[in-house]
């Protein structure tokens, strides 16, 4: 896979992320992607201006 970035939490836990778009269907398309090749626990994060947010933030219109 690619296009993976690795953020950490507290130092000490690393997270890796797979694909960054602004499109919420491209994203569950994404997280199909990652589960299909064996990654079951992955979900979707969403940010806003590097903050993270919750799904429903992101996806209000």
């Amino acid at each position: 896979m690619k296009n993976i970035s690795v953020m950490t939490d507290n130092g000490t836990l690393f997270k890796y992320m797979y694909g960054e778009t602004s499109s919420y269907e491209t994203a569950k398309e994404n997280l199909a992607e990652a589960k299909a090749k064996g990654y079951d626990s992955a979900y979707l994060v969403a940010f806003r201006d590097g903050k993270k947010i919750t799904i429903q933030e992101a996806t209000k219109k």
